[in-house]
């Protein structure tokens, strides 16, 4: 049988109220440090866990955060999803997951999900957040996004993907390269890299359209793409990705077609991930700040669940330096 707090006060004398304040860390509690002391020693030694759901009927807290997104499946997603269970540990707080499997329609219903189990507050890592889904959701629960962009009247933490691909297509149109492709598996899905792409083409007065390729597809269909447009990739001498797998496709189908890298053309990645570290030569890419991002969220919904009215937060990802990118050969 469980022990409870009147077990607690009748072996030590205590009324309850006194021990259950001790337990709690009640900062209005006034015992003084012995009974503290002889209070938190017999809960050791009768082994007394806490009731953790009659805690929060008292507090009106459950200690839950609901997170909603599609985790599985992704090393970038899966590695949002533990740096946030990492962030909320040391508060306290445990982490309620609604995987969504990538299926848009599913969000509505992992959030429903979660909601019921009582959370006091929510994370949504959503890429896309629709009018619809908003709509759906309470005001009155504190709620934070992890999304692309900025959300009209909602606190969000996003990576300025526009600005870093921009930034990395000026630095490879300052080494010399004018034949610049981006590759993407979906263009809507990363709109706002492929905008910095475009932005940074146009300022230089160079050509976007003509190199830039939407390549759909599981593993392997990036790859099959550049062998099969072999014309058009022996005249490109730069590319940029919308991840670092698309990269490394990229780099094998060049291979395949005879083109070095970054001999004969130079690929920037995005992401960071654990393939960027261990292809050879070592892939340069632009990395998402995945630890900040969870932290900065995190510490959003804590402002949130406090009250206090919070202001979007917005992470610029930085270009890791490997071994992927060169001058254009000269002719």
């Amino acid at each position: 049988m469980a022990v409870t707090i009147d077990d607690i006060a009748r072996e030590t004398g205590y009324h309850r109220t006194t021990v259950s304040q001790v337990l709690n860390a009640n900062p209005h509690c006034f015992a003084s440090a012995g009974a503290r002391s002889r209070i938190s020693e017999t809960a050791v030694r009768l082994g007394y866990r806490p009731n953790f759901f009659a805690r929060g009927l008292v507090k009106k807290e459950s200690r839950l955060i609901g997170i909603v997104g599609a985790f599985l499946g992704s090393e970038t997603e899966g590695g949002l999803a533990r740096d946030l269970f990492a962030e909320l540990l040391p508060l306290d707080y445990l982490a309620l997951f609604g995987e969504t499997m990538g299926s848009g329609d599913l969000y509505k219903t992992m959030t429903e999900q979660v909601i019921g189990k009582s959370v006091d507050g929510l994370i949504v890592a959503m890429h896309v957040v629709g009018v619809e889904y908003l709509q759906s959701l309470d005001r009155s629960l504190p709620t934070v996004f992890i999304s692309r962009g900025p959300i009209e009247g909602w606190p969000a933490v996003y990576a300025a993907r526009r600005e870093c691909t921009e930034r990395a297509t000026r630095r490879l149109i300052a080494l010399g390269h004018r034949r610049i492709a981006y590759v993407a598996n979906s263009i809507p899905g990363n709109r706002e890299k492929v905008a910095g792409y475009c932005d940074a083409m146009s300022a230089a007065d160079l050509p976007a359209e003509e190199f830039l390729f939407e390549i759909p597809g599981g593993p392997g269909a990036i790859l099959d793409f550049v062998i099969r447009e072999r014309a058009a990739f022996s005249g490109i001498t730069a590319v940029l990705t919308s991840d670092d797998l698309q990269a490394v496709e990229v780099m094998h189908g060049l291979a395949a077609i005879g083109r070095r890298v970054p001999e004969d053309c130079s690929i920037v990645g995005f992401g960071d991930m654990t393939v960027a570290r261990s292809v050879k030569p070592g892939l340069t890419t632009l990395r998402l700040p995945l630890p900040e991002v969870a932290h900065h969220a995190v510490r959003l919904l804590m402002e949130r669940m406090r009250g206090n009215e919070v202001e979007s937060v917005v992470l610029v990802p930085e270009t890791i330096e490997r071994e992927t990118v060169a001058p254009p050969r000269t002719p």
